[in-house]
Order: structure tokens, then sequence, then C-alpha cells
């Protein structure tokens, strides 16, 4: 039995040709078994050029699969025979019953559970630090993991202006107003250009969003600390 999370945080991919069963987190793990035949996938490349990256479940490879979020696969040893199933679907939770509640008591029940998630996450073998976009998301996970810290909480921002991907100044901003220990660094067009190479390693797969950039470099220099 294979299973993936509730939303797909974590990838998984599972490979299935002439009698070999493969499975893991990352793609690039089936290069190293010696039967895995790496045959391109057409629909999986035509998916691409629409959407900018291979949806789930497709592959960029023929013979493989991405098992899809709140899915779990069957493999049966006996007969070969494979098959998967949905265990939690999002839109059950969007059709449930809404709760008679008021306002205030939404707001502070969104803050508990948003607090509970975030603080579920800070539990690590290494250093925990935050990449903070100047936006509402990164600004809400930071300013609640700060807000009952005495130690500094890292946050980590990137900046490529020379080509229009800058949010350095509004996450700078955010940091002050906090009081994390900030840190950024502003890339130049060439380092960004040059990165490129490196993306199908990191990515497994096409991917096309030019947030690919700066997520790598942020990652890379919080991978310092």
């Amino acid at each position: 039995m294979c299973v993936r999370d509730r939303v797909g945080v974590k990838p998984f991919f599972y490979y299935w040709n002439d009698g070999l069963f493969l499975f893991g987190s990352e793609l690039k793990a089936f290069h190293q078994h010696p039967s895995f035949q790496k045959e391109i996938n057409l629909d999986a490349v035509a998916a691409f050029m629409q959407y900018g990256n291979v949806p789930t479940n497709h592959c960029i490879f023929q013979n493989c699969s991405k098992l899809k979020p709140g899915h779990y696969l069957l493999f049966d040893l006996k007969t070969k025979k494979h098959n998967s199933k949905c265990y939690w679907n999002v839109y059950d939770a969007y059709n449930s019953p809404k709760q008679s509640i008021s306002m205030e008591e939404a707001k502070a029940g969104t803050e508990t559970i948003l607090q509970s998630a975030f603080e579920y996450r800070m539990v690590a073998d290494v250093p925990v630090g935050v990449f903070l976009s100047g936006g509402y998301d990164s600004a809400c996970v930071t300013a609640l993991l700060q807000k009952d810290r005495t130690d500094k909480l890292k946050t980590f921002t990137i900046g490529v202006p020379d080509i229009g991907l800058n949010e350095a100044p509004y996450a700078k901003d955010v940091a002050k107003h906090l009081g994390t220990d900030h840190h950024e660094y502003a890339c130049t067009q060439k380092e960004a250009i040059d990165l490129i190479d490196d993306l199908p390693y990191y990515y497994d797969e096409p991917f096309a969003d030019s947030s690919a950039l700066p997520t790598t470099l942020v990652s890379k220099m919080a991978k310092k600390k």
C-alpha cells in the first residue's frame, strides 16, 4: 500500500513496466535502476506546453504516474495489478454545513488552527526558518510564529530586480515590523539564467513557472544558515 498526503505536499511517483514496480518521492531515484526506461510521454509534453507543468497524475516518462493527493495505491503482489482510491477530498469540507458562529469566534478559531499547524511544522532535526515574500501568506506564518518567541525567527527573501521579480522591499518591511532575524539577497539576471540548467534536477519534470528561480535561490541561501 502506497499513500500520499491529503493535499499533495510531498510528491509520489511510481513506475510499472514489464514486471518492474518502482516508487519514490523523487523521480530522479528511478534513473538509478538499470531497467528503468526513460521514454518521453508525448501526451505529458502536450500538457506541459498548455499548463507550464506536467499535471498530476501524468508524468513526463512513459509508464510513470504521480499518485494523486488524498489517494492511496494498492498493489497486489500475486496478480501484479494495482489501482488507486481516494480517501480524502477537500470538496467534502467545502460542502459540509456551515457553523453557526460569530465573526469574532471565526477569527479566533482560525488563528488557533493556524498557530497549531505552524508550530507542528517547526519540529525538525535542523533549525527552521521562513521564506518571507512580503505577501499575506508568509507574513501570516511569520507573525504567528514570532509572536510568542523570545528568539528571533530567521526569515529569508530573494529578489531578482533585473527581471522584475523583487518582493524584497515588502518582505523587509514585514521583517522589521515583526523583529525577525532577516536575510535577503538580490540576485542578478545572470545568476538567474545560470540556474536554469540546474532546475530539471530539482524539479524532476519540466516546470515553466518563473517562481522556480527565486524559490531555488532562496532555498540555497537558507541552507547556509
